[in-house]
């Protein structure tokens, strides 16, 4: 749409703006700057729209503006609170002091974690980068190792084969002693410790 301005004469292209509320920023940003706009992003907490997308606009849709004029777009930042930090490589006495100097309280839970090496910090609940109401509790979760796996029972078993029963239930053979024994045939297994049925 082309109009003249009375002063100059000059023709100014003029634009409807579009409704962008709703719709994820990239896009929203995209569509308004290929129609000559400027945007100015504004974030703000919101409760129910998910990050980054657009919660509101100014001005409203339908709205008449020159190319080169300004749309600001109010964009969610996710819930109201505080970020939960990202602990990295903090133990978990510098976690619950680095919470309580953003405002939230803490509580240590030990977890069984496969991959994190016992005493280290595996997450947190809200997670990392979550939101928190100031005051909130959050749980530091910290690893106590792997998961004890149960020891097969293999006394009176030939050794290869117990070897490979250790394997399957994820627990390492340590060391092996030999003992003479007049009741079992050679390489039969006559005891294991921890015994079968026990946690290690």
């Amino acid at each position: 749409l082309m109009t003249t301005e009375p002063d100059e004469g000059r023709q100014v292209a003029e634009i409807v703006v579009p409704r962008v509320a709703g719709r994820p920023l990239p896009e929203a940003q995209a569509q308004l700057e290929r129609l000559g706009l400027i945007v100015d992003v504004r974030y703000e907490p919101n409760e129910v729209a998910p990050v980054d997308v657009v919660v509101d606009q100014e001005p409203i849709a339908g709205a008449r503006l020159e190319v080169g004029e300004q749309v600001v777009l109010v964009v969610s930042d996710g819930p109201a609170g505080v970020r939960v930090p990202d602990f990295g490589e903090v133990n978990a006495a510098e976690a619950v002091r680095l919470l309580g100097a953003l405002g939230l309280g803490a509580t240590v839970e030990e977890v069984y974690d496969e991959g994190v090496p016992q005493g280290e910090i595996v997450g947190s609940i809200p997670a990392e980068g979550a939101r928190a109401i100031p005051g909130d509790q959050v749980r530091v979760l910290v690893s106590k190792g792997p998961e004890p796996r149960t020891v097969p029972d293999v006394v009176g078993q030939p050794s290869a084969e117990a070897f490979v029963a250790l394997g399957r239930a994820e627990l390492q053979v340590g060391r092996v002693t030999r003992r003479a024994s007049a009741d079992a045939a050679p390489g039969t297994v006559l005891s294991t410790t921890p015994a079968g049925g026990a946690q290690a």
